[in-house]
Parts: structure tokens; sequence; C-alpha cells
């Protein structure tokens, strides 16, 4: 038998470092695996909240159910496979040969849990008007007031934001102008610093005066996890009142502007008493159906507020719908006074375009395909894209944290 000679055994040792920095490497390789893995799920759960999202702004527009899913888990399991391989001869009569083979595989399987969204909680947030501190947080958070305005409000002060248009496509044509006006007005004042939207808290008191004495340990407490205190009475005698602050939503108006046209002009659609600096905003429910008070001397503006269903049934309306499907009778044809068909992009087309192709479009934001068509945002139609991010965003707000009580529905997708 020969012997190996020192070269030899050299080279060997060389080929076994090699083969076991291959497998060490494919542990690096796991690790970077991962880490893609992770932004690949975060975009492709983006997408699919997204694709849902605008499928039911589509269905909205042809009278069908919404549904909505929301990501329950995401499982991805990696397999990892490996192959070692190596060759050392020896050869006194010719140079020695040495080889080696190694090969690493990585194959993914994710699987998504979806759970559909129908108890009783998510449809109540679904049909509840929208806080209308959330559409300040929007608009103080860079959103265009005007753009907030028109997805939440459905009436202003008495100006119609196409209330009917809150649900599914009406056969009159809805009222909106005064308020599209009222709304840009706004805009356009505000950006200039001429008006600005947001809280005022007063000091108040509570409660008549009561004798020191009668006031407990507890209801100091009590006083105190409310936000409240007892402060003395004005009248000196020694006894408290129950005093603290409240907060309310108020539309002010600088001194500088308060005679500037726009602004008389707003004043008066929005029927206000003129020359005010301080305007309350309170919701409709807030005001008196028994003690209106005039037009040209409110100090207060009532808003009422459409309910998240009720802004995804308005900008359905944005969907452009297929001649063939309108000769179907599909959607509904809506007319305007002079009994033409009335022309929905009117309405908000500046805010949202939803596509329709029969071919899958090339360049697109987001798109579905629905009834044998894709619908779809352009990604160049900034506008669009814009009020449909908004849209994610208000979606998120108004429907919470809700849990589905529904069958649980599992998808494994090949990696």
């Amino acid at each position: 038998m020969t012997r190996m000679s020192a070269r030899s055994l050299h080279r060997t040792v060389l080929v076994l470092l090699a083969l076991a920095g291959a497998l060490a490497g494919g542990c690096i390789q796991g690790h970077r695996a991962f880490r893609a893995s992770h932004a690949a799920h975060n975009e492709a759960i983006r997408s699919r909240i997204n694709e849902e999202l605008l499928l039911n702004v589509v269905r909205l527009r042809y009278r069908d159910a919404p549904l909505f899913l929301q990501v329950g888990s995401v499982v991805a399991q990696f397999q990892f496979s490996g192959s070692l391989g190596g060759a050392v001869s020896v050869n006194e009569s010719a140079p020695d040969a040495a080889g080696a083979s190694a090969g690493i595989g990585r194959t993914e399987t994710p699987t998504y849990t979806f759970t559909p969204l129908q108890d009783n909680d998510f449809v109540q947030r679904l049909l509840r008007p929208i806080d209308i501190e959330v559409a300040v947080l929007l608009q103080r958070s860079g959103w265009s007031l005007d753009r907030v305005l028109r997805l939440t409000v459905q009436n202003l002060g008495g100006l119609d934001n196409a209330t009917s248009a809150s649900g599914p496509t009406p056969d009159r044509a809805p009222a909106y102008e005064r308020f599209r006006r009222a709304s840009r007005a706004l805009r356009t004042l505000q950006a200039e610093g001429a008006l600005a939207i947001g809280y005022e808290s007063t000091d108040a008191t509570l409660s008549p005066s009561i004798p020191l004495d009668a006031v407990s340990g507890s209801d100091l407490m009590d006083a105190a996890e409310r936000g409240y205190r007892f402060d003395p009475a004005d009248d000196a005698t020694g006894r408290v009142a129950l005093r603290g602050s409240s907060r309310s939503l108020v539309l002010r108006i600088a001194p500088a502007a308060a005679e500037r046209p726009e602004v008389r002009e707003l004043v008066g659609a929005l029927g206000l008493e003129p020359g005010r600096r301080r305007y309350e905003l309170v919701t409709a429910e807030a005001v008196p159906a028994d003690a209106p008070e005039a037009a040209g001397r409110r100090t207060s503006v009532a808003v009422s507020t459409r309910s998240l269903l009720g802004t995804l049934f308005y900008l359905s309306h944005s969907v452009d719908v297929p001649a063939e499907h309108t000769e179907r009778g599909w959607v509904t044809v809506t007319r305007d006074a002079a009994g033409q068909p009335f022309e929905w992009s009117t309405l908000a087309g500046d805010l949202l375009r939803v596509r329709a192709s029969r071919q899958r479009p090339v360049e697109a934001a987001v798109a579905v395909r629905y009834r044998d068509h894709w619908f779809y945002i352009d990604e160049a139609d900034l506008e669009s894209k814009s009020t449909f991010m908004l849209l994610t965003e208000l979606f998120t707000l108004q429907s919470g944290t809700a849990v589905g009580n529904a069958p649980v529905l599992t998808l494994p997708v090949g990696g």
C-alpha cells in the first residue's frame, strides 16, 4: 500500500476544511433567507390588505356584499438540504489529485391564516358614525382638510355632502356643490393661517357648593380618577364645589382674516353669526331639534359624519363601470334633475379613480379581478393613491382590533 505523502495529506485537510466552510455558510445563508423572507411576507400582507379593500369598494358599486378578512398568522417553514463530497488520489508517478463538492438548497413553504370579520362588534364599527375626533386627528397629521372632510363628513352646518351616496347608488343625483365650495374654502384659509380647527379646554363648576366635611376620602379619589377636583366655593362660606375642565372642538378665525371675503362667504354659507372669532363644532346629534338657531345667528356648526361603510359606498362611485355592465343592468343608472345620466366622476373623481380593463394592467398601484375585468388604481395617479392611503388609515382607526368568529381559512403558499 502506498503511503500518503505529506503534500497529499495537506491537500486532504484543505478539502475537508473547504467542505466544513460550505456547511457553515449554509447556516449563514439560512439566517439571510429568514431576513429576506420577513420582508417578502411584509410586502405580501400589505398587498393583500390593499387588494381586499379595493375589492370591497368595487363590490359595493355593484351592490354586492363586502367581506373583510383579517390576517391571523403567518407560518413560514424552511427546509435546508446539503450535499458533501470529496476525493483524494495519491500517485507516486504523477501529481496527487484532490477534489471536493458541496451544495446548499433551501425550500420555503409559507402558510397564511385568514379570519373573516363578521362578529357583532366589527359590524357595529362599520355602521357607527366616524368619531369627529378621528377626522381631526387625520387632518392634524398632515392630510388635506378638504380630502378628510369630503370622505368623512356628510353634512356640515346644513350643507349636504352627497348623503345619498353613503349607501347603494341612488336613482337621483346627490347634492354636494355647496359643501364642496365650503370644504375648499376651509382648506385654503387653513393653509394660509387664517383659520384653524382644534380643541379648547375650559374650567367649569360641575356641582353646587357643599360642606367640606360632606366630602369623603372616596369622593376625593373618585374625583381625581375622573380628572376633577374639589375647590373652595366662591361664596366664602368654607364650602367646596366640584370643578373640572371640559374640552370642546372649535373653529377659530384669525383676527386679521375676519373681514376677508372668503371668510364672510364661508360664515354666510354655514349660517353663522358674522364677526365672531370662535365657533364650536358639535355633532349633529348634540344640536337640539326643538330649538333650532336662526340662520345667520348660529354660534356653532353641526357636523354629521359618515359611517365607515358609508365612506366605502361614497368612494365606490369612483369606480369606472364597463359599458357592458351598465347595459346588463348590473349597476344603477343615476339621473340628474333633467333626466340625464349623472356623471359620478364629478362627485369624487378628483379624489379617487378606479379604472377598469379586460387585460391585467401593466402599471398599477393595486389591482383586483372582478366580473371578468381588472379594476385598478394607476401607479401614476398620485391623487387616487393618496385617497386610497387615507382610506386604509381610516379603516384601521375605525375598525379597531376586531376578532373574527367565523371559520379560519388557512392557505399554504408554495415558495
